[in-house]
């Protein structure tokens, strides 16, 4: 999933109130993407990582 995709398009506000935590706290394997990262402002899915992982306070060992 791309939850900056999902914020451009207006399906949630922010990366705090996307449904990725919910899955990841139910431990459903997640996977990051970036759908378009020129409309998104995102320039390599580093920075979807990054974003998702500042919005939740994730480890790095969480992120894995």
């Amino acid at each position: 999933m791309c939850p900056a995709s999902n914020i451009a398009l207006g399906l949630f506000k922010n990366h705090r109130e996307h449904a990725v935590k919910d899955m990841i706290d139910a431990e459903l394997q997640v996977s990051l993407g970036d759908d378009d990262p020129i409309f998104v402002g995102f320039l390599d899915i580093g920075a979807e990582y990054e974003a998702t992982q500042n919005a939740f306070q994730y480890s790095d060992g969480q992120m894995h």
